[in-house]
């Protein structure tokens, strides 16, 4: 499962699920969460083919003030990995307490030895879930992970 994770972060392949109705979500509004900095907390990691769940512990804040979107997780005998990916353009019109609408964040991921790969990543509520899925640059088809949001909240500069 570390190789698993580790991969995963390399690749920054993501998508999200969240239940509107968990965690202390469903009471937020905010007046355009598409200029607020929002923290998704992360307690699954599911491989859309297979299925199969894995228990994580990731932090995923998208920030459009500064452009950035941040991804922390902590593993064993790893320590804390970041992931950074700087958001070239982005296209918003979700809600003010995230129960309809869609983003949509083109950018490049910082990879550790300084090099950049490109990146899209939409946040899409479908279904009174939030769903934040990369996808290929080219190609824009099916995520290949999937990682459920147990609770969200926007953050105070």
């Amino acid at each position: 499962m570390k190789l698993l994770v580790v991969t995963f972060f390399s690749l920054f392949l993501l998508s999200f699920q969240a239940n509107k109705n968990q965690g202390n979500h469903k009471l937020i509004k905010l007046n355009n969460p598409c200029e607020k900095i929002i923290k998704y907390s992360i307690d699954k990691l599911i491989i859309n083919e297979s299925g199969k769940e894995f228990k994580a512990n990731i932090e995923f804040i998208v920030n459009p003030l500064s452009q950035k979107i941040s991804m922390v997780t902590t593993l064993p005998k790893k320590g804390k990995i970041f992931l950074d990916t700087e958001i070239s353009n982005s296209q918003c019109n979700l809600n003010s307490d995230l129960t309809k609408g869609k983003a949509l964040y083109n950018g490049y991921v910082k990879k550790a030895d300084g090099s950049k790969s490109r990146s899209v990543i939409s946040i899409e509520v479908k279904e009174a879930s939030i769903y934040i899925e990369e996808y290929d640059p080219i190609e824009h088809r099916n995520p290949k992970y999937s990682m459920h949001v147990s609770k969200w909240e926007e953050v105070k500069n």
